[in-house]
């Protein structure tokens, strides 16, 4: 008897270990976990760690992936305008000089 209660404790004590970190889990993945069932085999709950954890990694090197994507058009837009831009501004400063009423110009 005293071997069942053991037993039972040892299971309740995994259980709730276990339990913690499917919570910890599914408050970073709140849709992966919702309406799967806890177990205690170490070998599932590794395997779904390591899966979560893979994962997470697709995710993070896609997100790096799209921020240099984001940088580089931001960059090549910022170009593309700033040159027409600085181009007009030397004209407007040429004229605003005295351009405008030298008669050599006209």
């Amino acid at each position: 008897m005293s071997l069942f209660i053991i037993q039972f404790r040892v299971e309740h004590f995994i259980y709730k270990r276990v339990k913690k970190i499917y919570d910890d889990v599914s408050l970073l993945e709140s849709k992966s976990f919702q309406n799967e069932s806890v177990t205690t085999d170490m070998e599932t709950l590794t395997k779904e760690v390591e899966k979560f954890a893979r994962d997470k990694k697709l995710e993070i090197e896609t997100l790096k992936v799209k921020e240099e994507y984001r940088k580089e058009f931001l960059g090549n837009v910022s170009h593309e305008l700033k040159t027409p831009l600085f181009t007009i501004q030397s004209y407007l400063l040429t004229l605003l000089d005295g351009a405008m009423h030298d008669e050599k110009f006209m």
